[in-house]
């Protein structure tokens, strides 16, 4: 593991930071093979663009970070302006070995779209925050987990619905053709909310987050609003992101 990271880190010195989002090749390549979709499902308009999360990665690499891009079956390069801090892994060095030992030893993991690599960083212990989450029932992972989730435009009502109703709507509610096909526009996570979460992550992580009274006030709104849904499918340390949060108190 160590000669592996001396092999694909610019600077050993230097905590790392693993990202990976969900890619329409590895779905088509293993998993519609060995869990076909069921005709009322559609997984990939759920998927975010790399394009939306360049400016966090690169807020990374400003406040001294590298930051590698893990998954497996991936077809295009990452489109980087030559930033060396931010590594092509799934790319050019992936490995089953090399996926373990990464995931295992980064300082936390960025999974967007709810890709599934955050199974083996909490397998140990190991910090995820998970943008452009695809439902608000199912959050339980570590502690210090973040997230911020998809939300929902009415085409009919003109306007964001409440996270009362993205967690009425249960199991993976943007994969759902009768809602996306409908009335409903799924709206995907800016690069402001990305970059502004992964920051607030990396902070929390430091120690240095100042939480404000609002802060909390919106937290313990949102918990209620889930008071219904069994405990056994999210834990009740794990946040969702408070940028994210005042931004859409709304919703609340």
């Amino acid at each position: 593991g160590e000669q592996l990271e001396s092999e694909i880190l610019t600077d050993l010195n230097k905590e790392f930071v693993c990202i990976g989002l969900p890619e329409k090749s590895y779905y088509e390549a293993k998993i519609l093979k060995e869990h076909p979709f069921l005709p009322s499902g559609d997984v990939y308009e759920s998927f975010p663009s790399w394009q939306s999360y360049f400016p966090s990665t690169q807020a990374l690499v400003n406040v001294g970070y590298e930051v590698l891009r893990m998954g497996q079956i991936v077809v295009a390069p990452l489109a980087t302006i030559h930033n060396p801090g931010i590594i092509d892994y799934a790319r050019n060095h992936r490995s089953e070995f090399g996926d373990v030992w990464l995931l295992a030893n980064c300082k936390f993991v960025i999974a967007g779209g709810g890709t599934g690599l955050y199974w083996i960083s909490t397998a140990f212990n190991v910090p995820n925050l998970i943008t452009d989450k695809y439902e608000l029932v199912n959050t339980t992972f570590t502690p210090a987990d973040m997230f911020i989730p998809l939300l929902a435009w009415s085409r009919s009502e003109q306007r964001l619905m409440p996270f009362s109703w993205i967690i009425a709507q249960g199991e993976g509610w943007s994969r759902k053709k009768s809602l996306i096909e409908g009335d409903i526009k799924i709206v995907k996570n800016s690069a402001d909310e990305i970059t502004e979460v992964v920051l607030e992550m990396n902070q929390r992580l430091d120690g240095v987050w100042v939480e404000t009274d609002e802060d909390k006030e919106l937290q313990e709104r949102f918990h209620a609003l889930r008071a219904s849904v069994p405990k056994f499918r999210f834990h009740e340390s794990t946040r969702i992101g408070a940028g994210f949060l005042r931004r859409y108190k709304h919703l609340l």
